[in-house]
């Protein structure tokens, strides 16, 4: 589906094209408390506070992806709107590059870090070091699985040149 932002209603335009960024944030931030009234209820203060700071740098996380996302859609888009069909493929190229490169970080950094963020997040360190262990290279292959296949699978219909 293509929508043309140049016509119309700016305020109309600006606010169907942020509504999705807002709510992202808005379950973002609910599932922050979700965790914290879940914590707080069963736990003490020192499960909460470090329920609250893993929320935030997940926040973080997600605003820095977001606005390298962004900027991609903007390539992107000024590639297609400019009837670049191969400007526009190679945008794609690049953000799947640049995506596949900071999810490779991204693992790199977690799976360092697993074993000091176990021994710190859990008491029970052998819980703590299995647990986190597996479950971060699942995650991190997960999104990555899921990212490649979306990607492989639209590949195809992202540019048809059309006659005319």
């Amino acid at each position: 589906m293509e929508k043309n932002l140049t016509s119309g209603s700016v305020l109309k335009n600006i606010a169907g094209f942020s509504l999705p960024y807002l709510l992202s944030y808005f379950l973002q931030t609910l599932y922050g408390m979700a965790d914290l009234f879940i914590i707080g209820q069963f736990s003490g203060t020192a499960d909460i506070t470090a329920v609250s700071i893993g929320s935030q740098v997940m926040h973080m996380l997600t605003v820095m992806i977001v606005g390298l996302a962004m900027g991609a859609t903007i390539a992107i888009g000024r590639a297609v709107g400019g009837r670049e069909q191969e400007r526009a493929a190679l945008a794609v190229g690049n953000s799947v590059t640049l995506f596949m490169g900071v999810s490779v970080v991204l693992t790199v950094i977690s799976l360092g870090s697993r074993g000091a963020l176990a021994y710190a997040l859990c008491p029970d360190w052998l819980l703590g070091v299995s647990g986190i262990w597996w479950a971060v290279p699942i995650g991190w292959f997960l999104a990555d699985a899921v990212g490649l296949a979306y990607y492989w699978r639209k590949r195809k219909g992202l540019f048809v040149r059309t006659a005319g």
